[in-house]
C-alpha cells in the first residue's frame, strides 16, 4: 500500500485558533490525487487545518461509508484496505457500538442513536449526516431510523435543555419528513451551516448533559459539506490550537458550504489525503467516510454470459464446476492440445474514430493445478493475429481476482481469443475461460520512439517486486522518473543523477496492486514514455 497523507490530531489547548483563515494548496498530496480532488493547508498562524475538495462528477471515483468489520480500527486501516485517495474519521461510537448513521451502496448498516437519557428523562433526537443523493448530489439532513426507513426532515426535532422532550420523531414528524433516498451517508452532528449559513443545532440535537461535543471549548474537530458547484468539502482541525464548534461552521462557510455538518472530533480527528505522511495516530473509531477508486468503472468487462460480449465457442469446451467464477456464469475448460477457441468480440464504447486504441487487458478464471501455466489470450484484428498475452492458471494466487496480463491494442471489429495452444502438464492439462476486462490507457495508442537524447527500456514487464528503468543519456542530467496508475495518480518517484551512456534506476512496484501503469522518465533534454504492467 502506498504512503498517505495522514493528518491525526491530538488533544492540546495551548492557543487559540483564528477564523477566517488562510489555505495554500498541498501539492505533495495532489500528486497522487486526481485532479478532481485537491488538498489545502492553512496559512494563517495559530491555526493548524486542512481540507480537502472533490468533485463527485468524477466518475473515477465514489464516495464510501464504511462501519469496521472488526468493531472499531485505525482510519489508516480503513484507508490502506479500501485503498482511499481521501478518508477521514466519520461519527460517534462507544465501546465497539456505533452511535452515528453509516449507509453505503444504499445500504444501511448503523443508525443514528434513537433516543437519549438526560437527567431522567427520554429525549428522541434527530442527527444530522451528510451524504449523497441517489442522483450523485450532496445534501445534508437531519436523520432519524423510522421502522427501518432513514428519514430526512426539514428541521430538526426542536428539543430544549431541561424541557419537555418532543415526541419520538415519525413518517410525518418534524416537518418535511421523507425518506432519504441517498447511495452513501455519515452521521456525526450537529449541523453547522443550513443554506450558507451558520446554523448550530447542538441543543436540538441532544448534545447537552454529557454527550463530549461541546459548545464553547476549542477542540479538535471533523466536518463535511458542499459548496455551491456541488464540490464535497471534508474538513480536519487540529486540537493544538482547535477550533470551538462555531469557529468550524465559519469555516465551513467561509469555504463556501452551503451545507455542512460536524463529525466526530478530538482524539478520533483524522484526515488522510494524498501520499505525504504527516502525523499518525492509533485511535481506533467505528467508521470512515472515504474516496475510493470505482473500480468497476475503470474498464468495460465482457462474461461468458453476457451477450454484448459477442462470445462464442468452436471445440469441446465444457462448464467447470470449481468457484468462483465471475458472475452468475460458471467458467468454461478446454483440454489443451485439442482444436478450438473461446472468442470475445467486445465494442468498448469509446469513440477512437476506427483506430486502435491501447488497452490493459485483465482476465478472470478459476485456477487449479491441472490449470496450463502458459494459457493464450489472442488478439485477432481481420482474422489475423497480432498479439498474444499468456496467463499462469495454476497459480493459486490469481484465484477470485481481474489478473492483468499486459496491455494490448484494440480496434472495433477486432476480437480476443482463449486457444488450447498451451504448454500441457504431467496429466491431463485445461485452459480456463471466464471473464475479460479492457481498461482504457491514458496515454496515446501509439508510442512513439523516445527522442535520441534519451532512450527507455523496462525490465521485467510485466514486474512482481521491481522496475529496472534503463535509460541511455547523451548527456549527464538529472532524471525524473514517475509511475502513474490508470486514474492519472502519481503513485512512484525517483529522482537520480545519471552520466551520459547507459545507467539504471529501480522503481519498487512490490506493494502496487496488480494492473497497468505509465512510467514517465524526464530530462531537461526530451521526455520518454513506456507501459509497465504490475503482476500478483
Amino acid at each position: 500500500m502506498r504512503r498517505l497523507l495522514a493528518l491525526a490530531l491530538f488533544v492540546s489547548t495551548a492557543a487559540v485558533a483564528q477564523v477566517p483563515i488562510d489555505w495554500t494548496p498541498v501539492p505533495e498530496a495532489d500528486d497522487a490525487l486526481p485532479g478532481s480532488i485537491r488538498v489545502f493547508e492553512s496559512t494563517t498562524p495559530g491555526t493548524a487545518a486542512w481540507y480537502v475538495t472533490a468533485d463527485p462528477a468524477d466518475r473515477r471515483w465514489r464516495l464510501a461509508a464504511e462501519l469496521s468489520p472488526s468493531g472499531t480500527e485505525t482510519v489508516t486501516s480503513f484507508a490502506d484496505r479500501r485503498e482511499a485517495l481521501v478518508a477521514l474519521n466519520g461519527g460517534y461510537y462507544g465501546g465497539m457500538q456505533s452511535f452515528s448513521l453509516v449507509l453505503d451502496d444504499g445500504q444501511a448498516v448503523a443508525s443514528n442513536i434513537a433516543a437519549l437519557n438526560r437527567n431522567g428523562l427520554v429525549y428522541y433526537p434527530t442527527r444530522g449526516a451528510f451524504g449523497l443523493l441517489a442522483d450523485g448530489q450532496p445534501d445534508v439532513a437531519w436523520i432519524y431510523n423510522v421502522a427501518g426507513t432513514q428519514t430526512a426532515y426539514d428541521v430538526p426535532n426542536a428539543n430544549l435543555n431541561g424541557q419537555t422532550p418532543e415526541p419520538q420523531p415519525s413518517a410525518t414528524f418534524p416537518a418535511g419528513a421523507r425518506a432519504w433516498d441517498v447511495q452513501t451517508a455519515i452521521g456525526g452532528g450537529p449541523v453547522l451551516v443550513e443554506n450558507g449559513e451558520v446554523r448550530l443545532t447542538w441543543e436540538a440535537e441532544v448534545f447537552f448533559g454529557g454527550s463530549g461535543v461541546d459548545t464553547t471549548l476549542s477542540r479538535a474537530r471533523t466536518a463535511a459539506g458542499y459548496d455551491g458547484d456541488g464540490r464535497l468539502l471534508l474538513f480536519a482541525a487540529a486540537e493544538n490550537p482547535g477550533l470551538t464548534l462555531r469557529e468550524t461552521a465559519e469555516a465551513m462557510r467561509a469555504l463556501g458550504a452551503v451545507e455542512a455538518v460536524n463529525l466526530d472530533g478530538g482524539g478520533s480527528t483524522n484526515l488522510i489525503a494524498g501520499d505525504r505522511p504527516l502525523i499518525t495516530t492509533v485511535r481506533r473509531v467505528a467508521s470512515a467516510l472515504m474516496i475510493v477508486p470505482r473500480e468497476e468503472e475503470t474498464g468495460f468487462i465482457y462474461d461468458t454470459g453476457d451477450p454484448q460480449s459477442g462470445y462464442r465457442e468452436e471445440g469441446a469446451w465444457f462448464e467447470s464446476a470449481n468457484s468462483p467464477f465471475f458472475g452468475g456464469t460458471p467458467s468454461r475448460l478446454l483440454e489443451v492440445g485439442t482444436e478450438g477457441r473461446a472468442v470475445f468480440r467486445p465494442q468498448p464504447p469509446i469513440d477512437g474514430g476506427g483506430a486502435p486504441l491501447e488497452y490493459g487487458l485483465d482476465a478472470w478464471w478459476v485456477p487449479a493445478p491441472n490449470r496450463a501455466t502458459d494459457t493464450p489470450f489472442v488478439v485477432y484484428r481481420g482474422g489475423v493475429a497480432v498479439d498474444t498475452l499468456r496467463a499462469d492458471q495454476s497459480d493459486p494466487a490469481s484465484v477470485g481476482q481481474w489478473n492483468p496480463l499486459g496491455v494490448v491494442s484494440f480496434a472495433p471489429g477486432d476480437s480476443i481469443a482463449v486457444t488450447a495452444d498451451a504448454t500441457p502438464g504431467a496429466g491431463t492439462t485445461f485452459v480456463n475461460v471466464d471473464a475479460i476486462r479492457l481498461t482504457p490507457s491514458l496515454t496515446p495508442a501509439t508510442e512513439a520512439d523516445p527522442p535520441d537524447a534519451l532512450r527507455l527500456r523496462l525490465a521485467p514487464n510485466p514486474a512482481r517486486d521491481g522496475l529496472a528503468v534503463t535509460l541511455t543519456l547523451q548527456r549527464p542530467a538529472e532524471v525524473t522518473v514517475v509511475l502513474f496508475d490508470v486514474l492519472g495518480r502519481a503513485v512512484r518517484r525517483e529522482v537520480a543523477r545519471l552520466g551520459s551512456g547507459e545507467g539504471r534506476v529501480r522503481v519498487s512496484v512490490a506493494d502496487l496492486a496488480p494492473g497497468v501503469y505509465t512510467l514517465r522518465a524526464t530530462t531537461p533534454d526530451a521526455t520518454a514514455t513506456r507501459r509497465a504492467t504490475v503482476a500478483r
